[in-house]
């Protein structure tokens, strides 16, 4: 059983925030103050047994922010939808009473802040507003602590002290495993006296005598003798109730270390290893139907590596996990159903995006969760991302922004390569079936060298994108069956496609001879491979056709990537082609205009 839907209104960052058809793991990424907090937030005003009433009463700053004003009539509502337990006879015992559809079994919980009946829409302060936490469409199916309990929502919050918590016993999550083992009295009562008598022998030592005598005769100095002050050390009674109390967890890294000794990011996976523990023996024991677990970034002080390691570990759980992670590293290995892309609007507040279904085929699915896992995700975390071939636009793109006056990473935009001229699959990852990332596309015209030179596969390509505007799509055809290919390429840097006439090398010819002589002096110290490479330059600013097939071959065996790396370094005063600064301007435009 896992929560399956998410609907918000007037909570915090979410004017209205709605998630449909969400899977037992779902991950939540965006960037910082999106919302993502919030939302576990929200979520455990309906189902954490560990938030106490008084919390669930909220406060100015709980309404949404772009309200006018707070109270003022405005009703918050959490609404979620658990599904999965067509054959479980015991949820379905205890969620009676909030079941709304039996095909799938689909039980609703909602949590309502609401002015008071008395008072009515006249709302206007905290005194005239109650709560009301209810299953199914009946506000008097009110639900509480054996719903709860049952039922339930464990958070583990971003900024939590790991440390202090295993040390601490009444918020240790050892503390349950231990009391569940159920000792024997009569053996706890032996092992106290165990202990009882060794602590006698040590405070018989001569040294610990020694000591407390050095302590009262330091005191008698400071206070004199008509104020005494007189100690002896002990050892604190143990009852064999409580010897558990004393019980720690060492880490035996050739010699045994206690927690506070080891590193933040091992005292956390401590921690989740005792709390996953105590939750699959609770449900071993039947104590619950489900608990989903909600864990803000557990990549806090973890390696990369480890950071992946462990939530796959997470995926392979039998239990709903809710997560929150600003970390590419676990988004990379994230199922691609089960990403939540959170994003800011501006009169919208925060939205939350899936990957609708049927938007990609079987195979697609498995190469872009491929492509998100060596690419480690960025483009989940950008605000806009302009989709390149390859390595050289990676390299040189940002070079252009800057010179432009754009800081390509102040604005948030990534530049991402696709390894090829297949953009349809990432047009969908980013686009209005996917996450709606803002993002371009910047692809070669490949046109021929000659008097009759034509973009015409770039433009077929952009053309052939899934999703382009019908209008622009009709237009399109036209132009492509009447080989105005020209004129195609203007209307789609409507549909934000942007085709150069060649390849990005040849289109920086003639303005970039000098940079492009100077990277390649810089890669090979051969004196006649450096003239013939600025000879073969030279014919092909001419458009001679006959070297342009030389010049771009003696690039690709060196590295068009590694050319493009040393060229970015000589790029000052060498305008960016046509297309290239028509790329930029659109995605910084609409990111601006969504900040």
């Amino acid at each position: 059983m896992h929560i399956s839907v998410i609907d918000i209104t007037n909570y915090r960052n979410f004017k209205a925030l709605r998630l449909e058809a969400l899977p037992a793991t779902a991950v939540f990424v965006g960037e910082n103050a999106v919302g993502k907090s919030n939302l576990l937030d929200a979520l455990r005003l309906v189902l954490d047994p560990a938030l106490p009433d008084t919390e669930r009463i909220l406060a100015t700053e709980d309404f949404w922010d772009g309200l006018p004003k707070p109270f003022a009539g405005t009703v918050v509502r959490v609404v979620i939808e658990l599904t999965g337990f067509d054959t479980d006879t015991e949820a379905k015992a205890i969620l009676t009473d909030a079941i709304v559809s039996i095909n799938p079994m689909t039980a609703r919980l909602t949590y309502l802040y609401r002015p008071r009946k008395s008072v009515g829409d006249n709302a206007t302060r905290e005194a005239e507003y109650e709560f009301v936490v209810f299953g199914g469409k009946d506000e008097s199916n009110r639900i509480g602590t054996e719903v709860r309990r049952y039922v339930s929502l464990h958070l583990l919050p971003a900024l939590r002290d790991a440390e202090n918590n295993l040390l601490v016993w009444h918020r240790s999550p050892l503390r349950p495993l231990l009391e569940r083992l159920k000792l024997p009295e009569d053996r706890l009562a032996k092992l106290t006296q165990s202990i009882a008598e060794v602590s006698q022998g040590v405070l018989k030592d001569g040294e610990v005598e020694k000591l407390n005598e050095s302590l009262g005769i330091r005191l008698t100095k400071m206070i004199g003798e008509v104020f005494p002050i007189k100690t002896r050390f002990g050892i604190a009674a143990m009852q064999p109730n409580q010897i558990l109390k004393a019980v720690r967890l060492f880490l035996m890294e050739g010699r045994d270390r206690s927690v506070s000794e080891t590193s933040l990011g091992t005292a956390n996976l401590l921690f989740l290893t005792l709390l996953l523990e105590e939750l699959a023996q609770q449900k071993e024991a039947k104590e619950i139907v489900t608990t989903i677990l909600a864990v803000e970034e557990p990549e806090a002080h973890l390696h990369p590596h480890l950071q992946r390691v462990l939530f796959r570990y997470l995926l392979r759980l039998d239990s709903p996990l809710l997560l929150s992670t600003h970390s590419p590293h676990i988004a990379s290995v994230t199922p691609l159903s089960s990403l939540v892309v959170l994003r800011r609007t501006k009169k919208e507040g925060t939205q939350g995006h899936t990957v609708r279904d049927r938007v990609f085929t079987e195979l697609e699915v498995r190469d872009m969760e491929r492509y998100l896992d060596v690419t480690r995700a960025e483009v989940l975390f950008a605000k806009g991302v302009i989709l390149v071939e390859g390595a050289a636009e990676e390299f040189l793109v940002p070079a252009f922004a800057s010179q432009l006056g754009n800081d390509l990473d102040s604005i948030g935009i990534t530049v991402c390569a696709v390894h090829g001229t297949d953009f349809a699959p990432y047009w969908k990852l980013l686009g209005v079936g996917g996450f709606r990332i803002p993002h371009v596309i910047l692809t070669d015209g490949d046109g021929q060298l000659d008097e009759h030179s034509r973009p015409a596969a770039g433009v077929k390509r952009g053309a052939a994108l899934p999703d382009i505007p019908p209008a622009l799509k009709t237009a399109l055809d036209k132009q492509i069956a009447e080989e105005k290919f020209a004129e195609a390429r203007m209307t789609l840097t409507e549909a934000d496609v942007f085709v150069s006439n060649f390849t990005l090398e040849l289109d920086l010819l003639p303005q970039a001879q000098d940079a492009m002589k100077a990277a390649w002096g810089e890669l090979v110290a051969s004196v006649p491979s450096q003239k013939l490479f600025a000879e073969r330059l030279v014919g092909v600013a001419k458009n001679d056709a006959g070297v342009r097939e030389a010049f771009i071959k003696q690039i690709e065996r060196r590295g068009k990537g590694r050319f493009a790396q040393r060229l970015a370094d000589h790029l000052c005063g060498v305008e960016p082609p046509d297309h290239v600064r028509k790329a930029i301007e659109a995605i910084v435009r609409k990111v601006r205009s969504n900040a």
